[in-house]
């Protein structure tokens, strides 16, 4: 393909990662506008409201100075940071970022067109962030840049997977001795699984939760006023935080649980709401506790099933588990170890974007601790995966021993 055209469509591809993720706030900012009467509202302002969603989306801190122009929030209140944020925005970059990566798969002008299409998207990002800047709420340019570009940059590559590319220097590309290559696999499956398994039953007990607090839900819709147009509007905002809430659920099944701010903690073991804002979507909390500490053991559970399956799968590539070998021995232990600091690693990543400031007051904290979570996860993980390999070494061992 000649560069001009290479440059080109590089350049449709990076205004379209971050045009479509404007886009969607920017709609729904022109309903709700459009919905109110006597909105005072510009479409300026309404696309610094969407660029600044789409930037808190990526975990870009919003700073809040509303001076006097606030008759509710006033002195130090009417100065605060919004950092929790909506993350189905990254999810979505990241979802375009692998969409490009796979057409560039195996395409002898791959790097070439990684560099272009990185470059420009940074340059989309500026401009965007400048024109966010209102005076009302500041950007950090340049650290917004980054959050904005590294799930981009991470999709981007999971989609090219240049490691997989035989053009690819190899210097540049170790190679890992089979055994320890059998470690790292299964010791992620381990934990892919895992999270996938809580990821399920995290959207399931929230689905549950939803339909049970329903009227609490509607009562919240009519308490605002807001109409049809505007009800779409928090109803389109709510779905950004879906995945925070699902987060926030996973933390609520390993035990640690979620705050909504300062006195208003929700866990297994104990629940205090308290007043919370008139958010429909936390109508679905419930006052008390409904199940109990025993949904904490679910990730050692899933990790043990988890393992159990995988290590039966080893042995169509031979050896691999034998309890006379201390060798052996120590890969289940690796294994385990791994799968563990895999699972605490993803959910500190994931977990940092649900927890932050929501505002001003006792709404500066609000979400999960990210470590507390993911040291919490990773001790049921590698409790679940050393038990689970175990049993999958010894039911591989009976079959054996059955058909010989």
């Amino acid at each position: 393909m000649p560069r001009g055209l290479v440059v080109l469509f590089t350049l449709l591809e990076a205004s379209f990662v971050v045009g479509l993720g404007i886009f969607l706030p920017f709609v729904f900012g022109v309903i709700g506008w459009a919905s109110l009467t006597g909105a005072s509202s510009t479409p300026a302002a309404i696309w610094q409201l969407a660029v600044q969603a789409w930037a808190l989306g990526h975990g870009v801190p919003l700073e809040v100075s509303l001076g006097d122009t606030s008759a509710v929030l006033v002195n130090d209140m009417a100065t605060f940071t919004l950092t929790l944020a909506p993350f189905a925005f990254a999810l979505l970059t990241a979802l375009l970022g692998r969409r490009a990566g796979r057409r560039l798969a195996g395409s002898d002008d791959a790097t070439l067109v990684v560099g272009l299409m990185v470059f420009f998207t940074s340059v989309f990002v500026v401009l965007a962030l400048f024109s966010g800047q209102s005076s009302f709420v500041q950007l950090d340019i340049a650290s917004g840049t980054v959050r904005v570009l590294a799930p981009f940059i991470v999709g981007l590559f999971v989609g090219w997977r240049p490691w997989e590319d035989d053009r690819s220097p190899r210097a540049l590309i170790p190679e890992i001795p089979n055994a320890w290559r059998d470690i790292i696999d299964t010791a992620l499956r381990i934990a892919g699984t895992t999270l996938s398994g809580l990821v399920v039953i995290a959207s399931f007990a929230l689905l549950a939760l939803l339909f049970l607090g329903f009227s609490t839900e509607i009562a919240l819709y009519e308490s605002l006023h807001t109409g049809i147009l505007g009800g779409l509007v928090i109803t389109a905002a709510q779905l950004a935080f879906v995945p925070v809430v699902l987060v926030w659920t996973i933390s609520w099944i390993a035990g640690p649980g979620f705050t909504l701010g300062i006195g208003a903690n929700v866990s297994p073991f104990a629940t205090t709401v308290g007043a919370v804002p008139a958010i429909p979507l936390l109508g679905a909390i419930p006052e008390t506790n409904t199940l109990g500490g025993w949904v904490t053991v679910l990730p050692a559970i899933f990790a043990f099933i988890a393992a159990t399956r995988f290590a039966v799968e080893l042995r169509s590539r031979g050896p691999f588990f034998n309890p006379r070998d201390i060798a052996d021995l120590g890969r289940v232990a690796v294994t385990s170890v791994l799968a563990a600091v895999a699972i605490a690693l993803t959910t500190f990543v994931i977990g940092s974007y649900a927890t932050g400031s929501a505002g001003p007051g006792r709404f500066a904290q609000v979400g999960i601790d990210p470590i507390a979570v993911g040291l919490t996860l990773a001790g049921g993980v590698f409790a679940g995966a050393l038990a689970g390999l175990f049993l999958g070494k010894l039911i591989r061992d009976s079959k054996a021993m059955r058909s010989a």
